[in-house]
């Protein structure tokens, strides 16, 4: 016998689950439903099948081909407009002649015993049987009235209650003899219930139902699709589930890897090709489709998760659906009777309230509350680029199809025939992305100069000596190992302003870029000679003799990384004395936590006891961050490495009156004179304000109820009346050397380079700001850092370098022969608390409003948030521009001041953010 399988649905009830897919390609124990039915016509022996297609038609097609993978042969009907129920069916058996044939629906889960329906229908000498079944609510279905043999006797369409004479309803199972077909026109729109089997009624033909016993589930709804997955794991349907069985009702598929510290609990189905990281919970119920990925301390319980989706480390997921290739982040809840559709991406720390639907190639922000379903909107959220770069999830948001994609953006917006330089560390990940942006920017006719695997500030500094048009460089994320981070940069080699990143962007999202000729594709070079120029340069812009002559002693921790290949080279030059740790490159076994990092500052500060060197030195960042360990074994980082830096470099400038110890190729100063006065002068004028502030103005809004505090001085110096954004004061007037630091720096850098003559500029919180201070013409900056080890020299390269900067702390430290730990005893840091307070981007504006309006009278700067100034200290109010966070620095004197101020404004930004 042959079989029909109509499988046209649209499944409109399941939505968003179908929006890409038709309903009998919706996967039911990790198998399309249709398969199910394939599987059970093949164990009754059924093995010709032709397939009636509508709704998505290639969907089905392309997946199971012709069959021969699960031993059928399978033809297929595409149906241009729908044609119903029976004229499908007509025109697919076409392919079988005057055969009788089984008609069975490719949507609706069963496991009804054909064989007894079909005996049933022989028994009986009928023309037509419909296999009927019993349930619990028959409204949402055809009921079917007989007699006591069995014979219909009347058809009833979806009826209401007072209809209602039987709970026998019309599963979609028929078995026809070739005379029913025809009572069907070709080509005419035509149903079974309404059209073909009145007709046969009125004709006397011997039509029949069979009640059949086995179970049969419509899946017309989430409800009713959820359900089915239960009955599968229980038992109530005979179906084959995928996977290996292990202990009584847990299913895993091959390749799949699970932490020997996660937590499963069965009924429990996981699929091929999976990872269940430490301390993940897959509980009771859950049903995951393959190549999904569960992070470390998630929870996914009574959820189903199609192929290929991801979930971060704790979010929870309790009663959902989250549909193929979602994204779920850190710190998600997915409450219960969520439906997430494919390729939405759900941001950290976003909540959805029970019951809500949010369709396909969504995006919810970090830390959003979803109360109403989301139906309409775009694709993308409005930025692509964050703080540094663009970042995501390596090969799940990050993937060589969205690199192509941004690398013919970025070479849109600077032109056919310009060049760019190309460069990455050595994770593999780094090079499949580099290669997928080289082809986007080759594809719209921009050449390639390609420096392979070399460290961060080296592909910098050959942006401007290769005299190119910008740069692009990729790395694993710095602040999660998890993301892969494209930076895209300028001539100068620092990150591209925002205007042009927004630029990107609008290309992008419009996919406005041209393809160009063949004749006119970029083409693709590896320059010879890479570190030679940079550094040549480097020894230009650093006192090597001085160095030489210290006779320094430093162990130096290369925590795998690529620079192990460079600095050794440079460090011989200096004249050092050099001890490595970990001096391969080996990314599987580099620093990707905190935890990890601080391991290796432990072993780094053990050596250098051990072998009483006079630093120790831990480069990380691709090479723009570091930090250090003094003779004594204590770590020196955050803000007591800046506040050494401040020290070393200003004391240095103002010893030699050599603002940064350097001179041309003839022996000559090409620092910037010291004042009338020499040092006197300088130390006399160190009581004055000691910073400027840079785009720190008050907003209109707030201008008049800004005042400056009459009350007793604080210990650190106060800051200067801000310039306006744009202005020219940001130079020291009085001819004192500026240095640029962050705004959440400790205000012991202003203290330090008072009373060295120096004046402290502070930038944005961000590195790319620093690096745009460092980047402007018309000032001689010393240097500029801020507090995770970064330090940019701008008369070398405008950009974060921590080889540099560590030629230059050995150059501060043998020229003025210190000791690293004297200069950090001299410090006098005061103490400073940081919190991190939860707060959802929609309330980041009020809370920042309410707290500039309660703070009208108070000292106080908008150089980046809220920075407050008390008799003892300050605070900074600082939204993340990234997370659905506000940071709150606090300094003072006393520890418990500092805190006790901190803990009060983070109680005063929850309270405002819960009004």
């Amino acid at each position: 016998m042959k079989a029909v399988v109509m499988a046209g649905g649209e499944g409109t009830r399941l939505r968003p689950l179908t929006c890409n897919r038709p309903k009998p390609m919706v996967p039911v124990v990790n198998k399309p439903i249709i398969q199910h039915i394939f599987e059970l016509l093949k164990r009754h022996g059924i093995t010709d099948i032709a397939v009636t297609l509508y709704y998505l038609a290639d969907e089905i097609e392309s997946f199971f081909g012709d069959g021969a993978e699960l031993g059928l042969h399978l033809s297929y009907s595409v149906e241009d407009v729908p044609l119903g129920t029976a004229g499908s069916v007509k025109k697919a058996a076409e392919v079988f002649g005057q055969e009788r044939v089984l008609v069975i629906s490719g949507d609706a889960l069963t496991d009804i015993d054909l064989q007894e329906a079909v005996r049933f229908h022989e028994a009986r000498s009928a023309v037509a049987t419909i296999v009927t079944t019993r349930v619990d609510n028959p409204l949402e279905y055809g009921i079917v009235v007989t007699d006591d043999e069995g014979r219909i006797r009347r058809f009833l369409e979806k009826p209401s209650w007072g209809e209602v004479f039987s709970d026998t309803v019309n599963t979609g199972i028929y078995i026809l003899e070739p005379e029913v077909l025809d009572y069907i026109d070709p080509g005419k729109p035509t149903d079974f219930s309404q059209d073909v089997f009145p007709a046969l009624l009125r004709d006397g033909k011997r039509l029949y139902a069979h009640v059949a016993s086995g179970y049969w589930c419509d899946v017309g709804n989430i409800q009713q699709y959820r359900q089915a997955q239960v009955d599968a794991v229980m038992g109530r349907v005979k179906v084959e589930i995928p996977g290996n069985k292990i202990g009584a009702d847990i299913w895993v598929g091959e390749g799949t890897e699970i932490a020997p510290n996660a937590r499963l609990s069965g009924p429990l189905v996981i699929g091929r090709n999976c990872r269940i990281g430490p301390g993940a919970g897959c509980f009771e119920y859950t049903f995951m489709g393959d190549n999904c990925i569960i992070e470390k301390d998630a929870v996914i319980q009574r959820s189903i998760l199609w192929q290929d989706a991801f979930v971060g480390r704790g979010a929870e997921v309790r009663g959902a659906v989250i549909g193929q290739h979602a994204i779920i982040k850190d710190f998600v809840t997915c409450h219960d009777g969520v439906v997430v559709g494919d390729r939405c991406r759900i941001e950290q720390g976003a909540i959805l309230q029970p019951q809500i639907k949010v369709w396909p190639n969504k995006v919810i922000e970090p830390g959003s509350r979803v109360t109403m379903s989301l139906i309409w909107g775009t694709k993308w959220p409005g930025s692509i680029f964050k703080d540094r770069g663009v970042a995501g999830l390596t090969n799940i948001e990050l993937t060589p199809e969205f690199a192509m994609k941004l690398g013919a953006s970025f070479g849109s917006s600077i032109g056919k025939g310009a060049t760019v330089t190309t460069s990455r560390d050595d994770h593999p990940a780094s090079r499949m992305i580099l290669r997928s942006i080289i082809c986007g920017l080759m594809t719209v006719g921009v050449n390639i100069f390609d420096l392979r695997s070399t460290p961060l500030p080296v592909s910098r500094y050959n942006i401007k000596t290769l005299g190119v048009d910008g740069g692009v460089h990729i790395r694993v994320s710095p602040d999660n190992p998890r993301l892969t981070l494209i930076e895209l940069f300028g001539r100068q080699g620092i990150n591209l302003p925002r205007a042009h990143e927004r630029k990107i962007e609008n290309i992008f999202f419009r996919e406005d870029f041209r393809r160009t000729d063949a004749d006119e594709v970029g083409k693709l070079e590896f320059p010879g000679r890479v570190l030679e120029p940079y550094t040549e340069a480097f020894f230009n812009y650093v006192d090597a003799r001085a160095i030489a002559h210290s006779h320094l002693s430093v162990v130096v921790d290369y925590a795998y990384s690529r620079l192990s290949m460079f600095l050794p080279s440079i460090f011989g030059r200096l004249g050092c004395d050099m001890v490595a740790l970990n001096a391969y490159p080996d990314h599987s076994r580099a620093p990707k936590t905190r935890d990890d990092r601080e391991a290796h500052l432990r072993k780094l500060s053990e050596t250098v006891s051990t072998l009483k060197a006079d630093m120790g030195v831990f480069v990380e960042s691709d090479g723009e961050r570091l930090a250090l360990v003094d003779e004594m074994g204590r770590v020196v980082e955050g803000n007591t490495l800046l506040a050494t830096v401040v020290w070393l470099a200003t004391r240095d400038a103002l010893r030699t009156h050599d603002a940064l110890g350097t001179r041309d190729a003839f022996g000559r100063s090409t620092a910037a004179p010291i004042p009338s006065g020499g040092p006197a002068a300088i130390h006399a004028s160190a009581s004055a304000s000691a910073s400027v502030s840079v785009g720190a103005s008050t907003p209109p809004s707030l201008s008049t109820s800004t005042s400056t505090s009459t009350s007793t001085p604080a210990p650190a110096p106060a800051p200067a009346p801000a310039p306006a954004p744009g202005s020219a004061s940001t130079s020291a007037g009085d001819g004192r050397l500026l240095v640029a630091a962050t705004v959440a720096a400790t205000s012991a850098v202003d203290r330090i380079a008072a009373e060295n003559g120096a004046r402290i500029v502070r930038t944005r919180q961000d590195a790319r700001s620093l690096m745009e201070f460092a980047s402007r013409a018309g000032q001689d900056i010393l240097f500029a850092g801020d507090t995770e080890g970064g330090f940019i020299f701008p008369r070398f390269q405008p950009a974060f370098d921590a080889m540099f900067s560590l030629a230059k702390v050995f150059e501060f430290l043998a020229r003025q022969g210190v000791k690293l730990s004297h200069v950090v005893d001299s410090l006098a840091i005061p103490p400073m608390v940081r919190r991190i307070v939860p707060c959802p981007w929609e309330h980041k504006g009020r809370v920042m409003r309410v707290l500039a309006e309660e703070t009208g009278g108070m000292r106080r700067e908008f150089i980046d948030g809220l920075r407050l100034f008390f008799d003892d200290g300050w605070l900074l109010v600082l939204p993340d521009p990234a997370e659905p966070f506000i940071h709150i620095y606090s300094e003072a004197v006393a520890e418990d001041a500092a805190g006790g101020r901190a803990q009060e404004y983070a109680d005063r930004v929850t309270a405002i953010v819960g009004i």
